[in-house]
């Protein structure tokens, strides 16, 4: 791999990083709401799949995390 096109796939991920951290803070502000006013089922669903949403937006900024370090690395291995 070239040396540019190691750094683009580093920026896409921290940029993909930030839009994640985004939906997080989105999502934990929207499950905080909900939680305060959890009187009828439908908002309950809400609340539930708000959950699950902000553990897949975790998980995708963890992936991104990873596959940055590992870029570096080749990054470096190729310097």
């Amino acid at each position: 791999m070239n040396e540019k096109y190691i750094l683009e796939k580093i920026g896409y991920y921290n940029n993909f990083k930030n839009n994640l951290w985004t939906a997080f803070i989105i999502l934990t502000g929207g499950a905080a709401g909900l939680f305060l006013n959890l009187d009828t089922i439908y908002k309950k669903f809400l609340f539930v799949s708000g959950i699950i949403s902000e553990i897949v937006v975790i998980t995708g900024i963890i992936i991104c995390i990873k596959k940055s370090r590992d870029y570096i690395k080749r990054l470096n291995e190729v310097k």
